[in-house]
């Protein structure tokens, strides 16, 4: 994260759907969207609601 210009991070992951703010070592900050395996087939939507509310 530290190396990008913008300030949001995708996790497709088996836990549930959950969106965080929280910091990388360096003190960047960014949020994180946990996104569930089962939900990586509607990454296009959940990306598109993920910018524009956050």
């Amino acid at each position: 994260m530290d190396g990008y210009n913008h300030h949001y991070a995708v996790r497709i992951f088996r836990g549930s759907f959950s969106i965080e703010k929280t910091k990388t070592d360096q003190g960047k900050s960014f949020i994180l969207m946990n996104l569930p395996y089962y939900l990586g087939t509607q990454l296009p939507k959940y990306l598109s609601y993920f910018v524009q509310c956050y």
